[in-house]
């Protein structure tokens, strides 16, 4: 398409996603969504190749593509039109942690599967041995919530109710919990008939091919930013901590070949404690810092994921392996491992000539601030007890300072 043309597919896809994200805040139940907004939405093509994503959730994009990835090697062609699909095992296609369920569909057109919309949201309860789903004295990931791979929700249209039925048989307050589901569903269906009417309007292979250039040119004008920094090999540590432990994250990177490469090889070894994490966790955290930093313009699709490599040793504290507990790793281990990837962005970028007197001398840092809190009432003698959460899902905070506002 021409530059025009492009421009406006472009913002268009970005309107559907960011509209459709609005329809979920409308209408859900709990506070965790409608107020804290702790949800995001991704649409992707055939191939789930990230297109554009919707929401301020931005941490939850790469797990609703990695959702879509992982519910397409599952049901290959057994996919019609009217299936929804669902997942929250962060083990096997879920999200940030299984309290993040991500709802799947794909999206038809003249009877052929041409993307994928998915929306992730935090609910209020998926299960596990505390109210809430956070669990900080679980020692393995049986114990923290019900954890279930991509499985078919709604099949050409109609309820799965065997499903429905055992997710209300383990989840507490399946009431709000259901209510949120179901409008990540209506917010699935919104973005497809925008999907829809956008390819009716312009052509598939008009859709297609922007699909592709837009891509293509995310990943040119990032590889090009990239190669405007010193190439050379760059060294910082993060430090997570639980209670007396103190959990060591090195971070390597090297600048080579208009590429970033991060390496977190001598990170500790997985912990009995539900701070450890996963590689795609990370890099979700990191990414949209990266582009704020070297090209906001940039559109954030596939394009911008390739140039950015991430190798976490398995069987570390950033690469757990089941049945370690992670329910609380994006927000400990991944938010440090990422603080510490920027801090060997901000070396290369200080080692840059003309550019060490234009940047701060801080980053964004603010993960440690993320505020998540359980209460549980313990009943008095004949009552049935009960508790609450309260959570500010995407508004981390920092210290007052220069540029911080």
């Amino acid at each position: 398409p021409m530059p025009v043309l492009l421009e406006l597919l472009r913002t268009q896809m970005q309107s559907i996603a960011d509209g459709a994200v609005e329809t979920v805040v409308r209408t859900a139940i709990s506070p965790i969504v409608n107020e804290a907004k702790d949800c995001g939405a991704v649409i992707v093509d055939a191939e789930g190749r990230l297109i554009t994503g919707g929401g301020m959730g931005t941490i939850h994009w790469l797990g609703c593509v990695r959702a879509i990835r992982a519910t397409i090697a599952r049901y290959g062609e057994d996919v019609g039109e009217g299936d929804v699909f669902l997942a929250n095992d962060p083990y096997n296609g879920g999200g940030m942690h299984p309290a993040d369920v991500v709802i799947q569909k794909p999206i038809f057109y003249q009877g052929l599967c041409v993307a994928w919309t998915a929306f992730s949201a935090h609910m209020m309860d998926m299960g596990g041995m505390s109210i809430g789903s956070w669990a900080p004295t679980a020692t393995d990931c049986y114990q923290e919530a019900l954890r279930i791979p991509p499985v078919r929700l709604i099949r050409r249209g109609a309820d799965a109710g065997e499903i429905w039925d055992m997710l209300r048989t383990n989840i507490r307050f399946f009431d709000i919990v259901e209510m949120d589901m179901r409008c990540l569903i209506g917010g699935a269906h919104v973005a497809e008939t925008g999907l829809q009417k956008l390819i009716d309007d312009h052509g598939l292979p008009v859709f297609q091919n922007a699909v592709d250039k837009l891509i293509t040119l995310s990943e040119r004008e990032l590889r090009r930013a990239i190669a405007s920094i010193a190439e050379g090999e760059y060294h910082a540590v993060g430090w997570a901590e639980w209670g007396e432990r103190f959990v060591r994250i090195p971070c390597k990177l090297i600048v080579k070949d208009q590429s970033l490469h991060f390496d977190f090889t001598g990170a500790d070894a997985q912990i009995p404690f539900f701070i450890n994490t996963q590689p795609y966790i990370i890099k979700t955290y990191f990414l949209p810092q990266l582009i704020a930093t070297l090209s906001p313009d940039i559109p954030f699709n596939e394009g911008v994921v390739r140039p950015v490599d991430v190798v976490c040793p398995e069987g570390t504290v950033v690469h757990a392996l089941s049945p370690a507990p992670m329910n609380s790793g994006h927000i400990h281990a991944a938010g440090i491992a990422a603080e510490t990837m920027y801090r060997c962005l901000r070396l290369a970028l200080w080692a840059t000539p003309g550019l060490s007197d234009t940047l701060p001398a801080m980053g964004a840092e603010g993960y440690s601030a993320l505020a998540t809190n359980a209460w549980y009432g313990v009943p008095d003698k004949g009552g049935a007890g009960g508790g609450g959460m309260s959570t500010d899902g995407v508004m981390t905070g920092r210290w007052a300072g220069r540029g911080s506002d």
